[in-house]
């Protein structure tokens, strides 16, 4: 008797487990396609400023080199500005970088899921 109420409810716990895991599964891809959205459009934007971030560093670079000789006294603070702008336009490709290996990482963990 005691083995006939185990096996039921074995029966009845296996297809709820199931029910349980294929939810889990469901609500990892969920937060995965979730994060693989959010990545996007973080790098998407990080793009834009590391384009608008090179395009200011050439116009300070381009202002040093034509005022290079006319405005003598200027020249120190034309550097600091360039270089400000280089360790910027650095930092923002150094960030565009690792939200494009972590936007790589979970997308192989979407294809090992699936």
């Amino acid at each position: 008797m005691r083995n006939a109420v185990l096996l039921l409810i074995g029966f009845w716990a296996v297809p709820a487990a199931a029910a349980d895991t294929q939810d889990d599964w469901s609500s990892i891809q969920q937060r995965l396609r979730a994060r693989e959205q959010a990545l996007r459009e973080q790098k998407g934007q990080t793009e834009q400023r590391v384009r608008e971030r090179a395009w200011v560093a050439y116009r300070l670079q381009r202002r040093r080199e034509l005022g290079f000789f006319t405005a003598l006294q200027s020249r120190h603070q034309d550097a600091q500005a360039f270089d400000m702008a280089i360790a910027a336009l650095r930092r923002t490709h150094a960030e565009n970088r690792s939200l494009s290996s972590e936007l790589d990482r979970v997308r192989d963990e979407q294809g090992a899921i699936e």
